[in-house]
């Protein structure tokens, strides 16, 4: 129940734009940077779907021109609201991908990360919050997300947790090159 299952596990990139990440500690938002880029790597190397959002572009900027390549998204879509859950581009890849975890990085972790968490949640989708993906301005916000999401039911988690679930075993084709991205 709690594994997450290669045939049925997305990355969701939430609002990792240019002026939120202004508002960041730079070391936590250089961690977070770092993880996104390998989860997104990772999973695009394992033939995995990767989504993104973008909240309001026009006033929080586009995607961190660092991860802006690097995410790939299978499907992009921009929101007002906070949540990415009612986007209806997004229902439908998972629907049509048979989804059954959605794993979770992003801005921030309070807002944004959290009530897309919740409806995920009250949707029947495992949610996986990777902590090491994600940021809030302070981090007295991050950890009161963190609780929360943990106690509706999501599963905190961290970046190699993700990787080696997924992954399985090291005869994994994908192993040798997923594991050089986290040295």
């Amino acid at each position: 129940m709690y594994k997450l299952d290669r045939e049925s596990t997305v990355l969701l990139v939430v609002d990792v734009q240019t002026k939120l990440a202004a508002a960041m500690s730079d070391e936590m938002l250089d961690t977070i940077v770092t993880n996104i880029d390998i989860l997104a790597t990772s999973f695009h190397m394992m033939g995995l779907p990767v989504c993104e959002s973008l909240q309001y572009p026009q006033g929080l900027g586009e995607t961190l021109e660092e991860l802006s390549g690097i995410i790939k998204p299978h499907y992009r879509f921009e929101k007002k609201e906070f949540s990415c859950a009612n986007d209806e581009g997004f229902n439908q890849l998972l629907e049509d991908e048979k989804i059954k975890s959605v794993v979770i990085v992003g801005m921030e972790t309070h807002v944004c990360v959290l009530q897309t968490a919740i409806d995920l949640l009250q949707k029947g989708y495992q949610v996986h919050i990777v902590s090491d993906a994600v940021i809030s301005r302070n981090e007295f916000n991050w950890e009161i997300g963190i609780d929360y999401m943990q106690n509706a039911g999501a599963l905190i988690t961290v970046t190699e947790v993700v990787l080696f679930q997924l992954l399985r075993t090291s005869a994994a084709k994908e192993f040798k090159e997923i594991s050089n991205l986290i040295k």
